[in-house]
């Protein structure tokens, strides 16, 4: 059987560059702390026995009786006790009292030879002292040797207040230090948590930007190449949704486009039929009406099953203004009955293009109706609105491309679909299909033009940029 792998303990990145460099801060400053500690002690042990050696020497130098008003005078002065003792060794002065047992110990160091010249650190009842004897000379007959004390624990009071101030300098640094490396640690790591969280976002295909760094550095570029990236994958989510789109309006349109065509195909043979057997009849008018209206439904569904716009289509001069007038014919009833006005501003210049006629017009039709519907449905909802009118202008662009603009005073896009109105199945309509406006696209598309809606104040306005000949060449 495999062995199953022991968990590992999960390290955030923050841990990973805090922990170490607050480990990295304390060494410094634990080894800079001791350094110093230990600097400050040496030093200040240093100057206590020079003071002492001083001490020594000024009192080997003078030639004075020193009795107890000198004495408490040298106290004052040095800080140290003193004792003067006859040959005999028996204490005459003394700034410091002992008891009994505590004077015998001294003696029995002096006679002993432990107390020398040079400063010792002895033990005088139960407390440790630094003491150093100095032989007189002759002012004073009894007066044979003097004896300088310093308590150790002074010593070690003052080694304490000196290294006291560097003891809280060196805590408040390291609290200092320790802050700094907490805000650098998460100042370096917030952006790369930043950018897991959205790695996170990404695979439930939410692909919003993240806030650059303002510093200029490796987690900048990265972080712009991150938001690069999620545009890359924003554009092909896109891409592959409105191909997958595309596919099942082709399979939808195929399948309903088949079945009327084989309705269709049953009228037409059923009116062909019918005609043959009263050939020697005059033609009735409606039966010419139905016979074109059939003609013109059978070419739209030949188009419906054709495999793509782009396949289908056949590029021949086309003249605009004819092909506006001529589909403006086709819905100028459905206008009439909505009370809907129609308003055309068009320059005296010829406007040509090479395009094929019949997408074209496909296209105008779903643009002219979408916006009488716009229309005809603001003036069922609001009657006392203002008038219902439709602008239509062909002019030339900056780049003398073709410009069409379709501008109507109807609902308008509802914000919610600004953006996406013209993906298949996208409508406002209640009855609506939503495939008008991604065919017009596809045909715009196919003849290398653009296409843009966009609500101006109280109008939706539609421009179709069409190119020139000379573009096509």
């Amino acid at each position: 059987m495999e062995k199953k792998a022991k968990p590992t303990v999960r390290w955030s990145i923050i841990q990973q560059v805090l922990w170490p460099m607050l480990g990295l801060v304390f060494l410094i400053h634990w080894g800079l702390y001791i350094a110093t500690v230990r600097w400050v002690s040496e030093r200040k042990q240093s100057e206590t026995t020079a003071r002492m050696e001083a001490l020594i020497d000024t009192i080997q130098r003078l030639n004075i009786p020193f009795n107890q008003t000198v004495l408490n005078q040298m106290r004052g002065l040095s800080g140290a006790e003193f004792q003067v003792r006859d040959d005999r060794n028996s204490v005459i002065h003394s700034t410091i009292q002992f008891s009994d047992t505590a004077q015998l110990e001294l003696a029995d160091l002096i006679v002993s030879g432990q107390v020398l010249s040079s400063e010792q650190d002895v033990p005088i009842g139960g407390r440790w002292y630094r003491v150093a004897q100095v032989p007189l000379r002759q002012s004073d007959p009894r007066q044979r040797r003097l004896i300088v004390f310093y308590l150790l624990e002074d010593i070690r009071r003052e080694q304490q207040n000196a290294v006291r101030p560097i003891v809280l300098m060196g805590l408040a640094s390291l609290a200092v230090a320790t802050i700094l490396a907490v805000g650098l640690a998460y100042r370096i790591s917030r952006p790369i948590v930043n950018l897991t969280q959205q790695v996170d976002r990404i695979e439930q295909t939410q692909f919003a930007a993240i806030a650059v760094p303002a510093r200029n550095d490796e987690l900048r570029d990265l972080t712009i190449a991150f938001n690069q990236m999620c545009d890359r994958l924003r554009q092909y989510e896109e891409t592959i949704r409105q191909t997958e789109q595309v596919r099942l309006l082709a399979q939808i349109r195929g399948g309903i486009a088949h079945h009327l065509k084989n309705a269709i195909t049953g009228a037409r043979i059923a009116l062909d039929v019918y005609q043959s057997n009263q050939a020697k009849v005059e033609q009735n008018d409606c039966l010419v009406v139905v016979d074109r209206q059939i003609k013109l439904m059978e070419q739209y569904l030949q188009q419906f099953l054709a495999p793509a716009i782009q396949q289908r289509a056949t590029f021949q001069s086309v003249d605009l203004k004819t092909l506006l007038n001529e589909t403006i014919k086709l819905v100028m009833p459905r206008m009439v009955h909505f009370g809907i006005g129609l308003e055309r501003n068009e320059s005296d210049e010829s406007f040509t293009i090479m395009g094929d006629y019949n997408l074209l017009q496909q296209a105008l039709l779903n643009v002219l109706i979408n916006s009488i519907d716009s229309v005809a449905q603001k003036h069922a909802s609001d009657p006392g609105s203002i008038s219902r009118q439709i602008r239509m202008t062909l002019d030339r662009s900056i780049a003398s491309d073709v410009l069409l603009t379709i501008a109507d005073n109807g609902v308008g896009i509802p914000v919610e679909m600004e953006g996406r109105i013209f993906e298949p199945f996208m409508t406002t309509k209640p009855d609506g299909v939503g495939l008008g406006l991604a065919i017009v696209r596809q045909v715009v598309e196919t003849h290398a033009g653009s296409i843009q809606l966009e609500t101006c104040g109280n109008w939706t306005v539609c421009e179709i940029t069409l190119p020139s000949p000379r573009d096509n060449d």
